[in-house]
């Protein structure tokens, strides 16, 4: 068997989607607005998801910065990419706590405002 030159594709491939994902969920709810407000439980399985994404997507960076080689073309990328993935979890966090809208919702805005 030959050895690997870098980290393992399939968690470059999760990274790079747990970082898209999240990156787009943050731009969603902070343009969109919410619609109903959900039962509690939805509202606790959304802020699991939220956490557990955004603690799989950081712990995934550090594993795979440790893995790239260093000419690696992917680490500039993967950088731009954790970048982005905190301002994410930032954003998302932030509209979570910031009014009971967006604790209940995850929604900066409701429709009623």
């Amino acid at each position: 068997m030959s050895e690997q030159a870098g980290p393992p594709r399939t968690n470059w491939i999760v990274y790079v989607c747990a970082s898209l994902y999240l990156s787009g969920q943050a731009l969603w709810r902070f343009f969109a607005r919410a619609g109903e407000w959900p039962p509690r439980s939805v509202m606790l399985l959304e802020l699991a998801v939220d956490v557990g994404m955004s603690a799989a997507a950081i712990a995934l960076y550090v594993q795979l910065n440790r893995q790239f080689p260093d000419d690696d073309r992917r680490r500039p990328f993967a950088v731009v990419l954790l970048v982005m993935l905190i301002v994410a979890i930032l954003t998302i966090f932030v509209i979570r706590f910031s009014s009971d809208v967006g604790w209940w919702t995850g929604h900066r805005r409701n429709w009623n405002d």
